[in-house]
């Protein structure tokens, strides 16, 4: 209850305010630029309520299926949602994929990739163009998927504890809600893998997430 008062506050009172500034505005470019306002307030109100069904649907266990997954399809799929922010910053995506395929639940691991690849683009530095590399390897018995960026990255003597907390966040000259990397722990969790991270100041930040080789659905937590 109280993520959804929270993050639900602040559209919501951003698109009343809109609307009263549409009956004052006097110009039609003054209406015009209210709605394209008013259009950014509606899609971060949809993305918070994608966000939080996310959440419910992990701890309600509404994802059962396993299947074959190829990470370059997954990897495809997220740079076509995200293409207007790719081709805007110049962002480079390089896959080197060992192990092209898993077994796991195909939802979890295209939001965990969604989430860990907008954030590495969200959290770009404005010195150098953005490059992200996504790579997978196998490590005993576990396929360790691995994000990297070359962004501001994160003072983790500082922050690492509360990392993956809910509503949490680390810089703030970027919009966000704090959900993302809270949504990912929860979706590896639920997988019985683990994830790890390294990241330096101005250096980047290298994410990996530790999923089980063999995975066993009725294992799962």
């Amino acid at each position: 209850s109280f993520t959804i008062s929270h993050n639900l506050r602040s559209p919501v009172a951003s698109m009343q305010g809109l609307v009263n500034l549409y009956h004052l505005s006097k110009t039609e470019e003054e209406r015009s630029h209210i709605i394209r306002l008013f259009e950014e307030s509606t899609y971060s109100l949809e993305t918070i309520i994608r966000d939080l069904g996310k959440i419910i649907d992990i701890r309600h266990d509404n994802f059962t299926a396993l299947e074959n997954v190829s990470l370059q399809t997954e990897i495809e799929l997220i740079k076509q949602s995200l293409h207007t922010f790719i081709v805007s910053n110049e962002v480079s995506i390089q896959t080197d994929f060992a192990w092209t395929e898993l077994v796991s639940i195909k939802a979890y691991i295209n939001s965990i990739l969604f989430n860990l690849v907008s954030n590495a683009i969200q959290y770009r530095s404005p010195s150098r163009k953005p490059i992200i590399s996504i790579s997978s390897k196998m490590d005993g018995d576990y396929l360790v998927l691995e994000v990297s960026d070359n962004g501001i990255g994160i003072d983790l003597q500082k922050h690492r504890s509360d990392l993956f907390k809910l509503y949490k966040r680390f810089h703030s000259h970027t919009p966000g809600k704090g959900l993302g990397l809270f949504i990912v722990k929860q979706q590896v969790e639920k997988l019985n893998g683990r994830i790890e991270v390294e990241s330096l100041p101005e250096q980047g930040t290298t994410f990996r997430i530790f999923h089980q080789k063999n995975l066993n659905l009725l294992k799962m937590a």
